[in-house]
């Protein structure tokens, strides 16, 4: 008679096919984890160095280049979905055409 402690063979390949679609379904979701982490990082480094290019033609006065250079971060912060600081670029952006 079996003994119900022990496994059969049939159960076996299901148990080894298990480990590796879960390991599949981990590197999936690191994947996306990673690649949505670099696709928010990327956005916040072209706003901040948007921002920070603003800030340096603004201190040698050049309305210029600051215009453009707020019209960057508008987008950069458009493109990272932060509404707050989109606002207050794109009114930055304007105040500084308008004076242009």
């Amino acid at each position: 008679m079996d003994n119900p402690d022990t496994p059969t063979n049939a159960a076996e390949p299901v148990a080894s096919a298990r480990p590796a679609w879960m390991s599949l379904l981990i590197y999936i979701a690191a994947f996306f984890a990673i690649w949505y982490g670099l696709s928010k990082f990327i956005d916040f480094k072209v706003s901040d160095d948007a921002v920070s290019r603003f800030n340096m033609a603004m201190r040698n006065g050049d309305k210029s280049t600051a215009c453009f250079q707020a019209g960057m971060a508008a987008a950069g912060f458009l493109n990272a979905k932060n509404e707050n600081q989109y606002r207050i670029w794109r009114d930055k952006e304007r105040n500084v055409c308008a004076g242009q």
